[in-house]
């Protein structure tokens, strides 16, 4: 009973021992892909970060061309290209809307893309109303080239902070995996090990149920033996062994009822029934001895 009880013990500490495991590697593998997610969303930011910069070159790009040669598309493209630099300036502010740093950059890139915007505006507008030579005379004032410069640069800021951010981010991922793949095998060795002995234990069960049938066999072989020894003697006892009685016991009878003269006969063939009877006792104990 205190082995079973034992037993049951060991059981349940392992099993609790495999639970801790496997939350240990649950927890793990969603350290990772919440590091991961990180990565992934810094990547996010420097790819929306690229995209603005190069919408807004593209809208200054396309009022120069308009400049030089009215033609109406490039209206079109300006339009376009300031409506995907500003959604690309909330896509970043949404982003990183968490970073107080980087809200603190974006906004002074908000401040110099609205500068952009409205340079290229206004050079659309002077060379509508004044010709070309008076749009050439404001990109001549380098208004527009410091813009540029004070976007990009803040951007570049934007970029290096984010950077930074997905390279610890990147170390701190790459020690989760560490700790996760360090979890996953030794669960998966626990459970290994669990399996191994389940298996052992089932063959030392199987064998103890091996021996406990081949010991009930030779029971049962002995029983049979002793059971045919039993019955030969039965028979013995019932044939062999009655006779000489049958004999001494008839003389007996007959040798009250003789004369004195006649009886002498009669103990010599009770002498010879006693000496039957008793070589046969010596032939049972004789047989039974070598049985045993």
């Amino acid at each position: 009973m205190k082995l079973l009880k034992k037993e049951f013990y060991n059981i349940d500490l392992q099993i609790l021992l495999l639970v801790c495991l496997l939350f240990s590697s649950y927890h793990a593998m969603k350290r990772v892909d919440q590091r991961e997610k990180w990565v992934k969303h810094g990547n996010e930011v420097l790819i929306h970060t690229s995209r603005l910069l190069f919408n807004s070159g593209q809208s200054a790009m396309h009022a120069r061309y308009y400049m030089l040669t009215s033609r109406p598309e490039s209206l079109s493209a300006v339009k376009k290209s300031d409506q995907a630099t500003l959604k690309e300036l909330d896509t970043v502010k949404f982003l990183t809307r968490d970073n107080a740093e980087i809200n603190y950059l974006l906004d002074s890139i908000s401040l110099y893309v609205q500068r952009r915007i409205e340079y290229s505006r206004r050079l659309i507008r002077t060379t509508e109303t004044q010709g070309m030579l008076a749009g050439i005379q404001i990109v001549r004032s380098g208004q527009g080239r410091y813009n540029a410069e004070q976007c990009s640069r803040y951007v570049n800021l934007v970029e290096q902070n984010e950077s930074d951010l997905m390279e610890l981010r990147k170390a701190d991922s790459a020690d989760a995996t560490f700790l996760m793949n360090i979890c996953f095998a030794v669960t998966g060795a626990f459970i290994l090990t669990m399996v191994v002995m389940l298996l052992l234990r089932f063959k030392s069960e199987a064998k103890s149920r091996n021996n406990l049938y081949l010991e009930r066999e030779q029971i049962i072989t002995d029983l049979v033996r002793r059971n045919a020894v039993l019955e030969k003697f039965r028979y013995f006892v019932s044939h062999n062994l009655r006779v000489p009685v049958a004999n001494i016991i008839g003389l007996t009878d007959l040798l009250n009822d003789l004369p004195p003269d006649q009886q002498e006969e009669i103990i010599c063939k009770l002498n010879s029934a006693a000496g039957n009877l008793d070589q046969m006792v010596k032939d049972l104990m004789s047989a039974l001895e070598v049985k045993e």
